[in-house]
């Protein structure tokens, strides 16, 4: 039997839910709900969390892993968030391919992007890519404004099977953004 499964994260999932129309749907439909990162969540908030997911879904099951791997959690009872009513017609979600080079660009594009973070990252939802770096090839991802440590990267001779990873792109997933001035942005910044 298929069965529908959500992954929702636990340090952003109360804000996710409060705003975002799919991700409410998501929560709504799921047959099992996994809690991400619950150990860089509140303890109080993640109790919260639940609580929350658990009335807008109330037969669906609740687990949580961090980094893939399962964790126990014994939550107690907690209040659910107040969620207010969230208007159906949010601008949607798209992703954004910004070419940012293979010259190795890295101190301009790791600023660039702190920069647009700080000040757009609540319409930022992921940002994912493989750039260079002085320390070689590296993957960029972040969720929000929470970016993941850069983890570096095998060298394309490396890549036995299957095509190597596209070098010099990264692409952001986010809503209320303008492809053409994210460019612009860019290529003004990366000068």
């Amino acid at each position: 039997m298929e069965k529908v499964v959500v992954i929702v994260d636990a340090v952003h999932g109360r804000d996710q839910l409060a705003g975002e129309p799919l991700a409410r749907a998501q929560v709504e439909a799921a047959d099992e709900l996994i809690l991400s990162k619950p150990l860089l969540a509140k303890y109080g908030d993640l109790a919260r969390l639940a609580a929350t997911i658990r009335v807008l879904n109330p037969t669906a099951v609740i687990s949580a892993a961090e980094h893939g791997t399962p964790v126990s959690l014994t939550l107690g009872s907690a209040l659910p968030f107040p969620l207010p009513v969230v208007a159906a017609m949010a601008e949607p979600i798209r992703p954004y391919r910004i070419e940012v080079g293979k010259d190795g660009g890295w101190i301009a594009l790791s600023t660039w992007l702190s920069a647009l973070l700080q000040s757009r990252g609540d319409d930022v939802v992921r940002v994912k890519g493989i750039v260079r770096a002085p320390a070689g090839l590296l993957l960029l991802q972040s969720v929000r404004r929470m970016v993941q440590p850069p983890e570096i990267l095998p060298e394309r001779d490396a890549w036995l099977s299957g095509p190597a990873p596209e070098e010099g792109m990264i692409v952001l997933i986010g809503r209320n953004l303008d492809g053409e001035l994210l460019e612009r942005s860019w290529r003004r910044f990366g000068a």
